[in-house]
């Protein structure tokens, strides 16, 4: 609907794109009001009705009735998120792991292979008696975790971001329905 002032006492008349290059008559003074074509009509504010239809809200035609607010709020989170993505990328990439627990256990048999068996022997009366309990992580579990927490982190901001692109890209297409 657009707003069309009565030409002699002024008054809001609400005009329905159907009714463009028709008249209307005027309930205030009941002067006959002839009402532009579609084209000239569109130029002219609009108004419309929320959804209990008592209160109406007077725009220019192509304004958005909606605040940026949102939608700038949603494009900032999405950026910052998708650059945080990017850095914890950057970071899980450029860590390297120098082993696996397979390399590992392999150079620890390729050991065993060269030292004596009266040595073994020893080592494994010493892991009976005392129990074989390993106080800490070996370092390069300690880098792959490290690495493993980037990747984590990188996914989580990437998808927090694109959650947030998706939403500020629905809210400038739901703008944009607004208006037309």
């Amino acid at each position: 609907m657009f707003r069309l002032d009565c030409p002699q006492c002024q008054a809001a008349l609400p005009v329905s794109p159907a009714k463009a290059g028709g008249e209307i008559s005027c309930p205030t003074c009941q002067a006959v009001v002839p009402i532009p074509k579609l084209g000239e009509l569109r130029q002219l504010p609009r108004i419309e009705e929320d959804v209990a239809g008592s209160s109406r809200k007077i725009t220019r035609s192509g304004e958005n009735a909606g605040s940026p607010l949102p939608f700038l709020t949603l494009a900032l989170v999405a950026v910052g998120c998708l650059i945080a993505a990017g850095f914890c990328g950057i970071r899980w990439a450029t860590i390297e792991v120098p082993a696996t627990t397979e390399s590992h256990i392999e150079s620890i048999q390729n050991d065993y292979f060269e030292v004596e068996s009266s040595v073994l022997l020893d080592q494994y009366e010493d892991m009976q008696q005392y129990g074989m309990e390993i106080g800490m992580p070996y370092k390069y579990q300690l880098i792959a975790d490290r690495r493993d927490a980037w990747a984590r982190s990188g996914l989580t901001a990437a998808g927090v971001g694109g959650v947030a692109l998706l939403g500020s890209m629905l809210l400038a297409v739901g703008g944009r329905r607004r208006i037309s």
